[in-house]
């Protein structure tokens, strides 16, 4: 079984420019338990600001307690992966992350 949320490297920051975005997958967040939670990768920031740092960031794995198992997507395709497949299963995105990342490395 895939997963809900895109699988990162590393938690990006957020971003300001009206409603906080994450700064990887350039999407908004919304504010969920007290943090502010980027929909597609599953990151999160204290709600206590509109904007913060990478390192205030809290990847979905760690405040969840759960792993994700799909490949983890290179920074430079999150934002793509998010919207050409937010109508599309979590297998689709993730074979195509697949695809991309490996062909990325050629």
């Amino acid at each position: 079984m895939a997963d809900k949320f895109l699988r990162l490297e590393r938690a990006p920051h957020l971003v300001h420019p009206g409603n906080p975005i994450c700064g990887i997958c350039k999407v908004n967040t919304t504010l969920d338990d007290g943090s502010w939670l980027c929909g597609s990768c599953g990151t999160t920031w204290p709600a206590d600001d509109l904007e913060a740092s990478s390192e205030q960031g809290c990847l979905y794995e760690y405040w969840a307690g759960e792993p994700l198992t799909g490949p983890v997507c290179p920074p430079e395709l999150a934002a793509s992966a998010h919207f050409y497949f937010m109508d599309k299963t979590p297998e689709e995105r993730d074979h195509w992350v697949r695809v991309m990342a490996a062909s990325d490395r050629r």
